[in-house]
């Protein structure tokens, strides 16, 4: 009698593992992307899983900053044609990229006034200059192609978003379509903004058109994470 009850209890005991197995949700392939020795960011192949585009970060994205104005109202500044990374955007068109730092009208505006240095490499904007000539400082024969700062620089107007909090950002622009442990990504086209924070703040931001064929639910390029 004891061994048909023990018998019993085995079926019933197997039966219930087998229907709680059955019942076990269909898991995502998920990919984990080294991006440094600390970070890892997970990106879930499934684009249905991508956070919608708020339309805030559409419009700034597709308007980040009105070069030519800005260059008559804060230039002149040192400038350069300088190395930029193979995940970067090129015009199909004759030309070569350009950068532009140390504006020489910005320091008097910062909150913190700064050494020439910090000037120089914390923040600069790169173009894409058509034709095969430098040019005039003011000559508008060029396309913004990024744009990168560690400085509180409110002369960029709403792209300046050092030292907000998360929940800021996350409030107007909503859910970043890809993270990594201390970056936000926002993407529109082939338009990039990134932000990296430290103790919950942003500590330097980059606005990039990448190429086009760069595909961010792959692999996230290291100029996006790093300054």
């Amino acid at each position: 009698m004891k061994a048909a009850k023990l018998l019993a209890g085995t079926i019933l005991f197997a039966s219930l593992l087998a229907s709680c197995k059955g019942q076990e949700p269909e898991e995502k392939e998920v990919i984990e992307k080294n991006i440094t020795k600390d970070s890892v960011v997970n990106i879930v192949i499934d684009e249905d899983t991508l956070p919608p585009i708020n339309e805030n970060i559409k419009k700034l994205l597709n308007n980040p900053l009105d070069l030519a104005a800005y260059k008559q109202e804060w230039g002149t500044s040192n400038s350069g044609i300088p190395r930029t990374p193979n995940e970067i955007y090129r015009p199909d068109t004759a030309g070569f990229f350009y950068r532009y730092m140390l504006f020489y009208k910005l320091n008097r505006e910062l909150n913190e006034p700064k050494p020439e240095t910090d000037l120089f490499n914390d923040f600069q904007i790169y173009t894409y200059k058509y034709g095969d000539e430098v040019g005039n400082f003011y000559d508008t024969n060029e396309e913004l192609i990024a744009i990168k700062s560690k400085l509180d620089n409110t002369t960029l107007g709403e792209i300046n978003w050092f030292g907000k909090k998360e929940i800021e950002l996350l409030d107007f622009y909503g859910t970043p379509q890809y993270q990594t442990e201390n970056c936000f990504i926002y993407q529109f086209e082939n338009k990039v903004m990134s932000a990296h924070f430290e103790n919950n703040k942003v500590d330097w931001y980059k606005y990039i058109k990448i190429d086009p064929s760069i595909k961010l639910d792959e692999s996230i390029p290291e100029c996006l994470y790093e300054f």
